[in-house]
């Protein structure tokens, strides 16, 4: 199931900008664009919407004035060129705060978070899944498949059994959108599916005919995992 946006923005630069972003994720549907909070409402009281993405700085009615008076349970994310609604915005059901001007992998690191979050709530998914910027292709990746990932200067690379993706941020950015209870790392340059792992051997972890180190520093919170 897609989850379902709404774009609302009172800048029409930023507005084409942001819906021609949501076009390009195959894990979005756009259903409306609108340049004021106001003309949104009508349509959010009359459609079901999952997420929006929503300026805060707009004449009449800001973004969070609006969710202070909106009464429907819905997914935020932020766009906006003031970072000093940060700590207030907060206070309602936000899922990532977004600084204009946007890049495209600022903006699909966002809805990753998005999935995620409709994956493990309301949504019914039948995976889980990531949107990977490959170079100028978007790569869904499916989590239940990744075997392990490396840290390979600015790129991580993920391994997913005969085939592998390269993208471009760190693994620490990668990290934090993996679940915790199936996922962990073992090298400063690694992280791997505990589901995936074949065996243990010294200092190396073993999927299939491919194996990764495990440092001394990373080896008791492994095998404690692995247990």
């Amino acid at each position: 199931m897609k989850i379902r946006c709404v774009v609302i923005d009172d800048e029409a630069i930023a507005r084409r900008a942001i819906a021609d972003y949501v076009r390009r994720i195959d894990a979005l549907e756009l259903c409306g664009i609108f340049k004021n909070a106001i003309e949104a409402n009508d349509f959010l009281q009359k459609n079901e919407v999952d997420l929006l993405f929503l300026d805060i700085q707009m004449p009449q009615l800001t973004g969070i004035q609006f969710l202070r008076i909106f009464n429907k349970d819905i997914g935020v994310i932020f766009t906006t060129a003031y970072s000093k609604y940060a700590i207030e915005s907060f206070d309602f059901n936000v899922i990532d705060y977004l600084l204009k001007p946007i890049s495209f992998d600022r903006f699909l690191q966002a809805v990753n978070k998005a999935i995620r979050y409709f994956g493990e709530s309301n949504l019914e998914k039948k995976e889980d899944f990531l949107f990977l910027k490959e170079g100028s292709t978007l790569r869904k990746v499916v989590i239940s498949d990744i075997e392990y990932v490396e840290a390979m200067q600015n790129y991580i690379r993920i391994t997913l059994g005969s085939e592998s993706v390269m993208a471009l941020m760190t693994l620490k950015d990668f990290s934090s959108q993996l679940p915790d209870d199936s996922f962990v790392q073992t090298h400063r340059s690694f992280i791997v599916n505990l589901l995936k792992v074949n065996r243990v051997e010294d200092d190396a972890i073993w999927f299939g005919e491919k194996s990764v180190p495990i440092s001394k520093r990373n080896k008791a919170d492994f095998m404690k995992k692995l247990k």
